[in-house]
């Protein structure tokens, strides 16, 4: 099986993003173990997410809309007139300010009404306290969507780097925040700290946007490319608040289920969106550039062959990531959060939203790409109809699983809604697009088979030998010792299998890290 040019080259900058990625995760991580230490799963962990959620809906509308139809209309623009890629670019950032400025007066001004909406099952000295956090976030409001927009046009130019490690700010401040500031002023810390890092952000895309030759003029003339863009986006407007509904549904309901439920869902959502990050985000951060300047070339081969292999790269990472979560949640979860005020009793709630995270992994990857091919092909009325039947199901499924299964009943739910719209999309490609590739889609996932069957087997067989000799792990390096011995025999067999069976996409990674290493020698040699 081989690869086009064109292929190797989105591969070789989604490993790179991935890499970056690695530096934001880390973070990320630090950030949560140090907030679960110092707050565990009380109620004050939960009014926070809850004003967060509120102050950054509309920034991750602006996301989700503004890269879905701001990045096909940009590359081509960029591909016939670079002038008229500017233009497009300061016409909509200049809009977007606008319609975040609006969007924060709302907040203010109905902040009451949206607690009272996205939890319930707060206390009123609760919702209180959630208010003002959400003051103190709404800073973010207007940040966090500028620099969406940003990141946006310099992924459209295909400068990953800088816009990628940007995103580390935020969650490097507000680690210092915890760290750092006293501890009597609570969960305001992490409040305060997220907001610094936004500020630091912005000015970091703002100078690499200049270096790059973007200088931003405020434009408020109608043009037709922003006509397009606006119909793009409006057009996308359901698929997008559909996705961040999910988010509000989740919250709603775990409000109801007692203290520290929302905490716990965040808690295991952290580790879920460790893979989703590193592996799904920078698919996505790649793969959607790529697709669009296939389809603007008219390339539509290219384009098939192109998201065939971003589904087989996605599969090839995801299914033993999504393994190892499932058979070793125990130990991640304990190594991750338990210390501190974080006890044993909130360590096996978290694990037990692992055991639906697990498969979310894959399922919420896979309908990644996917989802980014139906934006490249302009069928946002598809989207549409399948964001709208998403949440419906996701809030039937949730209202009939949530008092049954508690929270990871809710998790549950969220890869049922998720799976449901990975086939509608499937279909479509293969409706469009004929079986062919289908074929060698269908044939890597039988290359993985046998690598993830004997790398489950390995894991757990470590497990049980560990626990049969009498190791029970007590402590972080009781934890992390089952992790590694367990968790490292999985993955060297599952890359050992892979190997065997020369899995392409193994061959292909191992072809680009050779090259990395040859030319860092040559460097290294030049230097001499």
């Amino acid at each position: 099986m081989t690869h086009s040019p064109s292929d190797r080259q989105m591969l070789r900058s989604s490993m790179i993003v991935i890499v970056l990625q690695m530096a934001g995760v880390l973070v990320a991580y630090f950030r949560e173990m140090a907030v679960a230490r110092q707050f565990g799963s009380q109620t004050q962990v939960d009014q926070y997410y809850v004003a967060f959620t509120i102050v950054t809906l509309l920034p991750n509308v602006a996301w989700a809309v503004g890269w879905a139809s701001f990045v096909p209309i940009f590359m081509r623009r960029w591909l016939r007139d670079r002038d008229a890629a500017w233009e497009i670019s300061n016409a909509v950032l200049s809009y977007l300010l606008l319609f975040l400025l609006a969007g924060g007066i709302l907040t203010v001004a109905f902040a009451g009404t949206w607690i009272r909406l996205v939890a319930p099952g707060l206390t009123p000295q609760a919702m209180a306290s959630t208010h003002r956090l959400a003051l103190v976030l709404l800073p973010v409001l207007i940040l966090m969507g500028m620099n969406v927009q940003l990141m946006a046009v310099l992924n459209g130019l295909k400068l990953f780097g800088v816009a990628t490690l940007s995103q580390v700010l935020p969650s490097l401040f507000s680690l210092a925040a915890v760290l750092v500031l006293p501890a009597r002023f609570g969960i305001f810390t992490l409040a305060c700290g997220w907001t610094a890092g936004s500020v630091g952000q912005t000015g970091i895309l703002l100078w690499q946007c200049r270096r790059s030759g973007y200088r931003f003029r405020p434009r408020l003339r109608a043009s037709p490319d922003l006509w397009e863009v606006a119909a793009d986006a409006a057009a996308y407007l359901v698929p997008a608040c559909a996705y961040l509904g999910f988010t509000l549904v989740d919250r709603h309901y775990a409000s109801r289920l007692g203290a520290g439920a929302i905490a716990v869902l965040n808690y295991g959502d952290k580790l879920f969106r460790i893979p989703m990050v590193v592996v799904t985000t920078s698919l996505f951060t790649v793969s959607l550039s790529y697709f669009s300047e296939h389809m603007a070339a008219g390339e539509f081969a290219k384009f098939r062959e192109s998201l065939s292999v971003g589904l087989r790269f996605a599969a090839f990472l995801l299914f033993p990531m999504g393994l190892l979560l499932l058979i070793l949640r125990g130990p991640i979860v304990s190594i991750a959060y338990q210390r501190g005020a974080f006890t044993s009793e909130d360590a096996a709630r978290v694990a037990d939203t692992l055991l639906f995270y697990a498969p979310l992994v894959v399922v919420h990857g896979v309908w990644y790409v996917l989802e980014r091919s139906m934006i490249a092909m302009g069928r946002m009325r598809l989207l549409s109809s399948i964001s709208a039947l998403m949440m419906a199901v996701k809030v039937a499924t949730s209202a009939a699983l949530y008092r049954r299964l508690g929270v990871p009943g809710l998790v549950l739910s969220t890869v049922a809604t998720f799976l449901m719209a990975l086939a509608a999309m499937y279909g479509v490609i293969l409706k469009d697009f004929g079986r062919r590739a289908a074929k060698s889609e269908a044939a890597s996932i039988g290359y993985l088979l046998p690598a993830l069957a004997g790398s489950g087997a390995a894991g757990l067989a470590l497990r049980g030998a560990l626990a049969s000799n009498g190791w029970t792990p007590a402590g972080l390096s009781g934890w992390i010792l089952t992790l590694g011995i367990a968790g490292g025999g999985a993955a060297i067999t599952f890359l050992l299998l892979a190997r065997a069976i020369r899995n392409p996409e193994l061959a292909l990674v191992g072809r680009w890290l050779h090259a990395r290493v040859m030319r860092e020698k040559e460097a290294v040699m030049a230097i001499r």
